[in-house]
């Protein structure tokens, strides 16, 4: 499904614009317009949303956690999430 490219109009939009422009690129991923942002999914999973409010939310597999895990800890821009089934 094609989505066209629009972001709410903020001082973010343009580096969501940007973003979303380079990953609508990448084949595997599937794009989707959510409120005040968008979607990127791999096979119906979400694996990214960018929201425009300076943000994305990036859902990590444990192996990916475990080889970013000094680069995760150390961050001072990284907020984990709590771990939830589904």
């Amino acid at each position: 499904m094609a989505v066209p490219l629009s972001a709410p109009r903020t001082t973010e939009a343009p580096y969501l614009e940007q973003a979303v422009a380079q990953l609508r690129e990448w084949p595997a991923l599937t794009l989707s317009q959510i409120p005040g942002g968008f979607a990127f999914a791999i096979q119906d999973i979400e694996i990214l949303r960018l929201t425009g409010h300076s943000t994305a939310q990036l859902h990590l597999t444990g192996p990916m956690i475990e080889r970013l895990h000094h680069a995760l800890c150390t961050s001072t821009q990284i907020n984990p999430a709590p771990i939830t089934d589904g």
